[in-house]
């Protein structure tokens, strides 16, 4: 087809096209928070789920006082519920209900030169959109950013990346090499999960071990067991290696919070002590959803 035609036929397109980011603009914006700090700091959050969650940046939420405005103007004071640094994730809870949660993607299914959007409150503006494409997208099996070419600027952190229909895909956090990165939405899920399991009270690391029936296989290293927790008081101990959680596999921490979650009464804990098999009674308890940072 002669250029001529392409240009012809984009001109033919473009009310449409514009019509439909307007709609995605106001759609979006129902599901996105101003967060404002002392001292004029400032940032963004999207809403998770309709009774007050939200997720935001841990550079945002770094202060213990964190003011919240909603899409239609409620104001309300923050509560952190968890922080890591390390994936610069924050959840928020605020007592407002009957929210509008965006829609979460499949941020693994995301592809190299797929156009993409951010929302966020960026220099004073009120749900400000920009548009960019894909450079580059973790694998299915590699935690990483998403590199994109949208203009991120301060006050965008804690906002939206979404795709063409709206789904949450990332949360923007920062702009490197001239690309803006957002945190996957599968880790973001990944998250949240961990900072609602019950706390066990133990440091775990993933090592490979072999069993007494000779298989090689993943398992959970106890490297540390806070006084008086719950693993304490089971019997745990430093130096105990986690296999199974009432016949549950255990490869990655996060296998063991989801175990004690299912189990609410007695978990069964199959492991090593010393190289040799041992069983412990662990008992669970209502999940306390508020900590911080990464330790089981």
């Amino acid at each position: 087809m002669a250029v001529a035609g392409v240009i012809t036929m984009a001109s033919a397109r473009l009310p449409a096209v514009n019509g439909e980011l307007r709609e995605l603009a106001e759609r979006t914006a129902r599901s996105v928070v101003r967060i404002r700090g002392r001292h004029g700091a400032h940032g963004s959050g999207s809403i998770w789920d309709r009774a007050g969650g939200i997720v935001t940046n841990a550079h945002v939420a770094v202060q213990p006082e964190l003011d919240v405005e909603t899409p239609d103007g409620r104001q309300s004071r923050a509560r952190l519920v968890a922080r890591d640094a390390h994936l610069d994730l924050a959840a928020l809870h605020v007592d407002v209900d009957d929210l509008h949660p965006l829609e979460i993607g499949d941020s693994r299914a995301v592809k190299v030169g797929q156009l993409v959007a951010a929302m966020g409150n960026p220099f004073g503006l009120t749900n400000a959109l920009t548009l960019g494409v894909v450079h580059g997208a973790p694998s299915a099996n590699h935690m990483g950013m998403l590199r994109t070419d949208l203009r991120l600027a301060p006050g965008y952190s804690g906002g939206p990346m979404i795709d063409m229909s709206g789904r949450l895909l990332g949360i923007n956090t920062m702009v490197a090499g001239g690309l803006g990165l957002a945190v996957p939405a599968n880790t973001v899920e990944r998250f949240l999960r961990y900072t609602s399991r019950p706390k066990v009270g133990v440091g775990l690391r993933v090592v490979r071990v072999v069993t007494p029936a000779g298989d090689q296989r993943s398992a959970l290293l106890v490297t540390e067991v806070a006084a008086d927790g719950r693993a304490d008081r089971s019997g745990v101990l430093v130096g105990d290696v986690l296999l199974e959680a009432s016949e549950r596999r255990l490869t990655e921490p996060e296998d063991l919070a989801e175990a004690v979650i299912a189990g609410r009464g007695a978990v069964r804990l199959r492991l090593l002590r010393g190289g040799r098999p041992t069983i412990i009674e662990l008992q669970s308890d209502v999940p306390d959803a508020t900590h911080e940072g990464r330790a089981a």
